[in-house]
């Protein structure tokens, strides 16, 4: 108390700031300038890190001097050799890495070279696939509309009722299968025979009976008419063979009379002198009744 230097409790006041503590911030924390020795201590720390930098970029100025004056041959300690071999894998790698960023540098300009080159082909290529398709759908168009337009034929009489009245004369028969053609004729013949088959009813067996005598009577003018429609005869073969099954003992009947007809024109043609040589008519007639009874049949 009397000079100051003794603070509260007894203790001695060293700092002389009245607080007792010692520390000389007149706080009485007793914590001192800690705070500015803290930072005096990072000043210190980056003054250091700051010296060594500048340290360390004076010994590589040195030794970059020392290499150079070894190279240059001023300087004579013992390490020209391993500085100058280092200079020199130094410089390779420096040329390795310049010639690496070359090499890629020209693969990077080659490959957008390539690039833009696949991509123009890929293009034409994509265009020329584009016309292609274009042409074959026109194609496909066109080949779907000529077969809409073609007509489908139609079948063998299509365009024939399914049912015809019997014939009674010839030329009821020629009204019927006059004007039409082979196929549809051999369908309209067989569609009445059908029709009036005998076991339909009874009086059908006189209507096939007339029926076989007009299909043999028209096979008679067909085949004594200056050019011989062949294929109306075959029809009519086919028809009389067909009849003659349902009819057997008329049909026997009528080529019997056709038979003896041409033997007794046979017999005054020779009585007169003459070849009696048949007509074309004789000659066809007697093929189908070869036809509709063979020899090898025993039942004829």
């Amino acid at each position: 108390v009397g000079g100051g230097d003794i603070g509260w409790g007894g203790y001695r006041d060293r700092d002389g700031d009245g607080d007792g503590d010692g520390d000389g911030d007149g706080d009485g924390d007793g914590d001192g300038d800690m705070g500015m020795d803290m930072l005096a201590q990072d000043d210190k720390k980056a003054m250091t890190k700051s010296l060594k930098r500048e340290v360390k970029k004076v010994t590589d100025t040195m030794d970059e001097g020392k290499k150079r004056l070894r190279k240059l041959g001023i300087l004579k300690d013992g390490g020209g050799e391993e500085s100058g071999e280092d200079e020199d894998m130094d410089d390779l790698k420096d040329d390795e890495k310049e010639e690496a960023n070359e090499e890629d540098e020209d693969e990077e300009e080659s490959g957008e070279e390539a690039g833009e080159e696949s991509g123009e082909e890929s293009e034409e290529e994509s265009g020329e696939e584009e016309e292609v398709e274009v042409e074959e759908t026109k194609e496909k168009k066109e080949e779907s509309k000529q077969q809409k337009t073609v007509a489908v034929p139609a079948a063998p009489g299509a365009a024939l009722p399914f049912t015809f009245p019997m014939p009674a004369t010839p030329q009821a028969l020629e009204k019927i299968v006059g004007a039409l053609s082979p196929v549809d004729a051999a369908v309209a013949l067989d569609r009445i025979r059908k029709c009036h088959a005998p076991t339909l009813r009874e009086d059908n067996r006189k209507k096939t009976q007339l029926f076989f005598g007009l299909l043999l009577q028209r096979f008679e003018v067909l085949a004594g008419a200056a050019s011989i429609p062949v294929a109306h005869l075959d029809v009519l073969a086919a028809a009389l063979a067909a009849v003659a099954v349902s009819v057997p003992f008329f049909a026997v009947t009528a080529a019997r009379a056709r038979l003896e007809k041409m033997a007794a024109r046979l017999r005054r043609a020779l009585r007169d002198g003459q070849t009696g040589w048949p007509p074309a008519r004789t000659l066809l007639l007697l093929a189908l009744f070869a036809d509709l009874f063979p020899a090898t049949d025993k039942q004829h």
